[in-house]
């Protein structure tokens, strides 16, 4: 009897765990569809599916200018181990253009576990040809505040009429008063035809001032709305 009752309890255990997933991922879906399909006049930047050895990620972002100056940017990524353990990071960022690709931001980042953040701070954008660079430094505002720096470089050079090659880094770091909290690297390299792009993938992480070090390395597509 008493190991019946284990296995049903078992059973009921997994299945809670398939719906608390299946409802993060109804969640955060329908938020994404509702930035991409709900907001008037929105343009999706672009959506990106990257598989790796340890888990996958749908990574969804859009831009909506609101105003002369005034734009609105989000983040909706969502991951998916292979143990059906998601996780989920929200990002909005409203920011006002002060001179050429300088602009004054104010961020709002939410996450289980972390909760709502706000933030304030700077971004600044450059294109020159195929190179485009983009950066963002931000400060919590909170009691202990976290400083959060951003740096985002994307090369496509030409291969053919029809054909770009297409090179990216992305890199997130935050650090507080104890020291570094934790970074993030994504690499992208891959061919880009039209609005498509596709190739291989390396996430990189590090976390705590030891610097414990994680990875995923697989393949990605992306598509662009532009």
């Amino acid at each position: 009897m008493t190991d019946r009752r284990t296995v049903i309890a078992s059973q009921r255990e997994l299945w809670g765990r398939k719906m608390d997933m299946i409802n993060k991922i109804t969640t955060a879906a329908a938020l994404a569809a509702t930035l991409l399909f709900g907001v008037p006049e929105a343009k999706a930047d672009y959506a990106e599916l990257m598989a790796g050895h340890n888990s996958a990620t749908l990574d969804l972002r859009v831009g909506v200018e609101l105003a002369p100056k005034l734009n609105l940017f989000t983040i909706n990524r969502i991951t998916a181990d292979y143990d059906n353990d998601v996780g989920y990071f929200g990002l909005a960022d409203l920011s006002y253009n002060v001179v050429g690709g300088l602009d004054f931001v104010m961020e709002t980042q939410a996450a289980p576990g972390m909760g709502v953040v706000e933030r304030a701070g700077l971004q600044y954008f450059a294109k020159i040809d195929e190179l485009s660079i983009f950066g963002i430094g931000t400060c919590s505002l909170q009691k202990n505040p976290t400083g959060e720096f951003a740096l985002n470089i994307r090369y496509t050079p030409t291969l053919t009429d029809d054909v770009n090659l297409m090179f990216g880094l992305e890199d997130v770091t935050n650090v507080g008063e104890q020291g570094h909290n934790f970074s993030e690297q994504r690499l992208r390299a891959g061919v880009k035809v039209d609005k498509y792009e596709f190739g291989a993938s390396v996430d990189l992480a590090e976390t705590g001032n030891e610097a414990d070090f994680s990875y995923n390395i697989g393949g990605f597509v992306r598509v662009s709305f532009d």
